[in-house]
């Protein structure tokens, strides 16, 4: 494929280089995460989603199943059924809706059990990380890793943009809740 703009079509195309780049990215955490996946699964009985989802919860006292979503890196629904059955073994639970909030703004916390699940399996998850991919970088490339994927979040995650902002406020619900909130 030609570099740049063609006269054409005005279209910016990805040059050799960035393309192989942009599948490579693409492949390769996708791989990743099915291969994490999988043996989190099968070691742990919690996928890699979940155990992002029991992650997030771990670290705040309540959250919004639509803030959970964002954290979570996953669409809504997937967030969703993904919680029910993190409700149904015990290690998530829904707190009592307010008056007129719908599914999507339910607050959610993790369990007791939740957060022995989640250090149970803490350990395998950080063995197949470190197996996978940390051990196999140098410090400079995980420097580099690191600033560029946090450059990318900021870049898509602009509190300006309304859009999958990833900076958050407690503040407190109806009835003296303590909660977490997206900044405006």
């Amino acid at each position: 494929m030609a570099s740049g703009v063609t006269e054409s079509d005005g279209v910016p195309w990805l040059d050799e280089l960035e393309m192989a780049a942009w599948r490579a990215f693409i492949d390769g955490s996708w791989h990743l995460t099915a291969v994490i996946n999988a043996e989190m699964q099968e070691e742990s009985g919690v996928g890699h989603t979940e155990y992002r989802i029991l992650v997030v919860l771990s670290e705040h006292p309540e959250l919004r199943m639509s803030e959970l979503a964002v954290h979570g890196l996953s669409t809504p629904s997937t967030v969703s059924r993904l919680v029910t059955r993190l409700v149904e073994i015990g290690h998530v639970e829904r707190l009592p809706a307010l008056e007129g909030v719908d599914a999507r703004n339910r607050y959610v916390r993790i369990t007791p059990a939740g957060r022995e699940s989640l250090h149970s399996a803490a350990a395998k998850h950080v063995r197949h990380v470190r197996s996978h991919l940390v051990d196999h970088l140098t410090r400079d490339e995980l420097t580099v890793l690191r600033d560029v994927f946090e450059g990318l979040r900021d870049r898509l995650g602009r509190p300006e943009s309304g859009r999958f902002s990833t900076r958050r406020a407690r503040v407190s619900r109806p009835g003296g809740d303590a909660a977490i909130e997206p900044l405006k």
